[in-house]
């Protein structure tokens, strides 16, 4: 730059302004920063210089410097929307949600053909939970901008919600018709195509917004899933190792439940949660820290556990007795798994010491017959709704029945609410069963565990401490198995021949698991393989599969969905349950074993690839745990070939039901309630979450 020019030549400031504009678009902050600052010597009250470095210093998170800045140059030209509009963009960006839709209105009512506000302060109404408000100024918005396709993606997830399929599919359809160029336009149309279970669709939408930017955050795991789901293995493993290097360099390439359906890895699982929660649930302070009441809590619990146990001498602290509250987090409190398998517990606490609370993030979509939800509602001393509240709002509600433990049964599943636990809402904060793994969040003090799924040497893989239980899968001991007795012509089964079955999700069935099951299928022969009716697409390719691989596609037969206690009793008419990997049986293993069939599994390293061995070992068979594809394939087909064996195998699965932990929810209650007491107690006397075994924890109470 030359000789400075005179202070008031504005053509001059003008030409810097053009320079730090282009600059500053380019990425080149430094410098458009330095012609910023040059003008505002020059011209303190320039507006847009002192908006745009304002709005610079805030993009560089140095708030401090930023929102002062555009404040001025409000103040400069009050009249001016655009400063308003940033302003609220940042402010949500903060969290401080209140103060960003005073700025995005403030920005409307200066200029109310301002498209661009009213599809910024449609986001603000999301984040606060009025779809109503939002619908509203998205397509305000778009009647002022009809080709912005953000605002007709935005709009579209919320026709989605509102059970609106038909407006949503048509938004999608014209965002991508607006901006084919766009990967969002097109990842978008695949998420909406998955929620509505058109997977090939949606498998279309993935691939070209992956063409389009292959590092375009979360596409791939994205792709990877519907590939899964529709069985589409053509590139799988290469889509697969493309995941993994993605995961080796902490990049943002799969949400953690997709990454454990392909990989057999702790550590990348890892490295998959803690991506996902930086980027959508990182720790939140705005609440500030929470209220220390864990003193009074401790005494109490060591009153009723002395009058309960062995005498100690008596512990007298002078405080009135307070049962420990837990409360449990769910979407899937109503006929859902999760549920399915937890009913009794919540009814088994010991009500003498403990209040349970049940927080219901449940979607609205559920039926008023849905007897297990209904069931739920009475288990619990309280069962609050939040799902219309935002994570900030159910928190400060959490935190308003001063819990002392909190037990997320969602993590990384859909609908989901871990978001809320990241403002820390109980001394105590715990992950169990909804997803299988490490959750990667700081504000997860424990997930549960047994030895089984966890092994000392993976501890390490994951960000909380494990809190092991002698068996970690709970079960439901009044779940009703229907007394009819299925034919097998009633089923599409052949009349003889061994019955292999695996009721898994389709999406579960990997190339190698399937490789291995067709080679069974080739050494027994008359065998049938017997699948869940998951979707037409994969079941076409699934068919397909077997033919190449020389399996008459005839051997494979897909059995319907069924009424709960039905689909409990068909499974008396198989012979056998496979296992899947590297994603196990949670749920339908024990469902397997509940009615008497034995279930085969292939153990890997992940906390998903070890799930069914830890089912097994909960009911004392570890015979049916194999380390190798070989030992998993020997072991089927010896067990379909030498009948006497398998028979005293089906007999032993029926006496091991009594014998082991697996389906004894009283000793698990309590096992879980020592751990839970034996957390709080550390929590209290400031020592922090700490790995440990319930089985090591001394019976009598510890004095204070």
């Amino acid at each position: 730059m030359n000789a400075t020019p005179p202070l008031l030549d504005s053509a001059w400031v003008q030409r810097l302004f053009e320079q730090a504009v282009d600059l500053h678009q380019r990425g080149r902050w430094d410098e458009a920063k330095a012609l910023y600052q040059q003008i505002l010597t020059l011209e303190p009250q320039h507006f847009d210089a002192t908006h745009l470095m304002g709005l610079m210093a805030c993009q560089e998170k140095n708030h401090a410097l930023g929102l002062p800045l555009m404040k001025e140059a409000i103040a400069i030209n009050p009249a001016n929307p655009a400063p308003y509009a940033n302003l609220g963009v940042i402010y949500r960006e903060l969290k401080v949600l209140d103060q960003a839709l005073v700025y995005q209105t403030q920005a409307i009512e200066l200029d109310p053909r301002f498209a661009k506000a009213y599809f910024n302060r449609g986001n603000l109404y999301q984040d606060l939970k009025r779809p109503d408000l939002a619908l509203q100024d998205y397509s305000q918005a778009l009647s002022l901008n009809p080709k912005d396709s953000q605002a007709l993606i935005n709009r579209a997830w919320l026709y989605f919600h509102a059970r609106e399929q038909r407006l949503a599919i048509a938004d999608l359809e014209r965002a991508v018709a607006l901006d084919p160029q766009s990967p969002a336009c097109h990842y978008n149309r695949g998420l909406l195509m998955t929620r509505l279970l058109r997977f090939d669709q949606a498998l279309i939408s993935y691939r070209r917004a992956f063409a389009l930017k292959p590092e375009e955050d979360w596409v791939l795991g994205e792709m990877l899933y519907s590939e899964l789901f529709t069985c589409e293995w053509s590139e799988l493993s290469s889509h697969a190792r493309l995941l993994e290097i993605g995961l080796e360099h902490h990049q943002k390439v799969s949400a953690p439940l997709i990454a454990s359906s392909v990989l057999d890895s702790p550590r990348h699982l890892q490295i998959a949660a803690e991506r996902w929660v930086a980027h959508y649930h990182p720790d939140n302070t705005a609440l500030g820290p929470l209220p220390q009441r864990l003193s009074t809590v401790l005494h109490t619990e060591l009153i009723n556990r002395v009058n309960q146990g062995p005498s100690t001498g008596g512990v007298n602290t002078g405080l009135p007795p307070r049962k420990i509250k837990i409360a449990y987090l769910s979407a899937d409190f109503r006929d859902h798994p999760v549920s399915l398998l937890m009913a009794e517990l919540f009814e088994l606490h010991d009500r003498s010491r403990f209040e349970v609370l049940g927080f219901d993030a449940s979607p609205d979509n559920s039926s008023p017959k849905d007897a297990l939800r209904n069931r739920l509602k009475v288990a619990f001393d309280e069962f609050i709704s939040i799902k219309d509240l935002d994570d900030q709002a159910a928190a400060q509600l959490m935190r308003s029945k001063q819990l002392d433990i909190v037990v997320d049964l969602g993590g990384h599943t859909l609908n989901s609410r871990i978001g809320v636990l990241a403002y820390r809402v109980a001394p105590v904060q715990m992950s169990y069963i909804g997803y299988l793994g490490s959750l990667g969040a700081p504000y997860i003090d424990y997930v549960l565990a047994d030895e089984t799924l966890i092994p000392r040497e993976t501890q390490d893989c994951y960000s909380e401490h494990i809190l092991y239980l002698p068996c970690y899968q709970v079960n439901d001991r009044q779940r009703v198995v229907s007394d009819k007795l299925f034919s097998r012509s009633q089923m599409g089964l052949p009349q003889t021949g061994f019955v292999f079955c695996c009721f898994n999700n389709n999406f579960k069935i990997s190339p190698s698991t399937f490789t291995a099951w067709m080679n069974i299928l080739r050494a027994v022969p008359e065998s049938v393989l017997w699948l869940l009716a998951d979707n037409p697409v994969a079941e076409v390719n699934l068919l397909n599969n077997a033919k190449h691989q020389g399996i008459d596609p005839q051997r494979l037969i897909f059995g319907q969905r069924m009424q709960a206690s039905e689909y409990l009793a068909r499974y008396k008419t198989a012979d056998l349950f496979l296992d899947t990997w590297p994603y196990n049986a949670g749920t339908t293993a024990s469902d397997a074993l509940l009615v008497g069939l034995p279930v085969l599994t292939l153990q890997g390293q992940s906390f998903p690839a070890r799930m069914a061995s830890s089912v097994l070992m909960g009911l004392g068979l570890p015979e049916l745990i194999t380390e190798t594809v070989k030992d998993y394939q020997d072991r089927a087909i010896a067990l379909a070939m030498n009948p006497s064996q398998h028979q005293a195998l089906r007999e032993k699965v029926r006496t091991q039901q009594k014998n082991g932990l697996l389906f004894n929810s009283p000793a698990f209650t309590q096992s879980l309630e020592r751990g839970m007491v034996h957390a709080l107690e550390r929590a209290a006397t400031g020592l922090g979450p700490q790995t440990f075994h319930v089985n090591d924890l001394a019976h009598a109470p510890r004095a204070s």
